[in-house]
């Protein structure tokens, strides 16, 4: 005697035992499990992420300036930096190599050159203090043209020697990503936890 219950699926007809029935809550327990668990493997899904989109928008960033420069006496040089995107950051490590001179590095928008070359101070976006090393790093307000300046003591005796490099990445925060980018760090990332979570399954059902 049959003590379980029916069903019926298009024309044909199923029937389970209670044994059956069991059975089957059983296996869908088991792969409810199953799935916990390779979503709880999947914890390192946040860390592969942030290591991936790390590198995408490492992918973006464009050396402008590395090189060793000389600053005549109390004079300053510059080089053109281009942001491609708003929010471009702009990063400058510098070392002065020549002895008893200090230096400092301005950031600033191109079209503000001419007013600095007067003595204008007042439309600088950024700037480190008069040292001997340093580092620079700050976003681009909008895409367009700008420069990083490197300017020696007022008042030194001696020529500067510095060390320089100068080099921009592309914008920090998905608001300010180009639609393609946003668009492969969606798709890729939902790539990437799909498959390590089906691995992890599969693994746990052969165990």
């Amino acid at each position: 005697m049959l003590t379980g219950w029916r069903g019926e699926t298009g024309s044909g007809m199923w029937i389970l035992t209670a044994a059956q029935e069991s059975q089957a809550k059983a296996r869908r327990q088991r792969f409810a499990v199953q799935v916990a668990r390779a979503l709880a493997r999947a914890k390192s899904f946040p860390i592969v992420l942030a290591l991936f989109s790390g590198t995408l928008l490492a992918s973006g960033a464009h050396v402008a300036l590395d090189d060793t420069i000389e600053l005549p006496r109390a004079e300053w040089r510059y080089v053109d930096v281009q942001a491609k995107e708003p929010m471009a950051v702009m990063n400058c490590e510098y070392s002065v190599i020549s002895e008893n001179t200090e230096v400092r590095v301005v950031w600033i928008a191109r079209v503000d050159l001419n007013g600095f070359r007067s003595g204008r101070r007042d439309h600088v976006l950024a700037s480190t203090s008069l040292g001997r090393e340093g580092r620079l790093r700050h976003f681009a307000p909008t895409a367009g043209d700008y420069a990083v300046i490197v300017e020696a003591e007022p008042g030194a005796q001696a020529r500067a020697k510095v060390k320089i490099k100068v080099w921009m990445e592309s914008a920090v925060s998905p608001k300010y990503l180009s639609r393609e980018r946003r668009l492969a760090v969606i798709v890729i990332s939902t790539i990437v936890f799909f498959g390590i979570a089906s691995i992890s399954a599969f693994k746990l059902r052969r165990a």
